[in-house]
């Protein structure tokens, strides 16, 4: 199993496969502006069949095979498509989606010229597209050397209420795939977050410098000596005799025991997590040397040694 693994591996690294790579040839934005043209005709003359051709075309063929950049405003004429195609199918909630996803696109597109009959039900739906929301913005993680073009704005975040397209550039401008993600389908990421923040010079947490496995274990430590005093200082309250036996007196001992009991635990199990902080803290000390043994090793690689 981990012979074919590394036999995998080593095909996709010598030989690179883009999303398109198995389509005849790679597809334009022009094919796809003129598919949601004749899908715009097809509707207008009630021509069902015409139009669920042309937006399965644009959709399954086109769209992935895309071999260029696509602008806003043919994202735009697409989702509108696809707003087409779900009105036939009488799917109310994703004409709006889709229709909102190309308002914010071309918000100065009037649909009159695509349907003029002001009385038309899509009338209605584009009105309430107006007024849905975007969703929670999500970051996604372009590849290595990379970008993304998410509708068309590079390393914009997707909203996870508006359907999009994206599209996957890897080093050197090389488009990667072309991908059309509806509301509730998973996010592509084509590389970890914490590689992403690296990449971008902010830096992610190296789990093997022993420094911060110590500063934490003295944090926790902190808390759980803090719990531990206010435990104590609750008993001492509970076993206080000096103190007349008045109904306020007598109404606060439970709260003293309860308090003492809780904070007790809470301090056994805060000093337990940092002596186990502190241990892992040792292990990567003795195991990688810290950071001052690791750059010199990092040198030392770089200059061949």
């Amino acid at each position: 199993m981990r012979i074919a693994l590394l036999i995998a591996a080593l095909f996709v690294l010598v030989f690179p496969v883009r999303a398109w790579a198995f389509c005849e040839e790679p597809t334009t934005v022009s094919q796809l502006e003129e598919a949601a043209k004749k899908g715009e005709e097809a509707f207008a003359n009630m021509d069902k069949e015409t139009l669920l051709e042309q937006t399965t075309l644009a959709r399954e063929e086109v769209l992935p095979c895309l071999g260029e950049s696509l602008s806003p405003e043919a994202i735009a004429g697409f989702h509108r498509l696809m707003a087409l195609e779900a009105f036939t199918r009488g799917n109310d909630e994703r004409v709006i989606s889709e229709l909102h996803a190309a308002r914010r696109l071309e918000p100065g597109y009037d649909l009159h010229v695509m349907v003029p009959n002001p009385g038309h039900k899509i009338h209605g739906l584009n009105t309430a597209a107006s007024m849905v929301a975007d969703g929670d913005a999500q970051t996604v993680y372009p590849p290595k050397g990379g970008y993304v073009l998410v509708a068309g704005v590079r390393n914009a975040p997707r909203y996870s209420k508006t359907p999009t397209i994206i599209q996957a550039y890897g080093p050197g401008d090389v488009l990667i795939e072309t991908r059309y993600i509806q509301p509730g389908e998973a996010l592509p990421q084509y590389q970890s977050r914490e590689d992403w923040l690296s990449e971008q010079g902010v830096g992610g947490v190296d789990l093997t410098q022993p420094r911060g496995w110590y500063w934490s274990a003295a944090a926790v430590g902190v808390l759980a000596g803090s719990s531990y005093f206010y435990a104590q200082s609750q008993k001492a309250k509970y076993l206080d005799t000096s103190q007349p036996d008045t109904p306020e007196t007598l109404a606060a001992l439970p709260g003293y025991a309860s308090r003492s009991k809780g904070f007790g635990v809470t301090s056994v199990a805060l000093g337990s997590g940092a002596v186990a902080l502190a241990g892992t803290g040792l292990v990567m000390q003795v195991r990688f040397g810290g950071s001052r043994q690791r750059d010199t090793l990092e040198v030392e690689v770089a200059d061949g040694r």
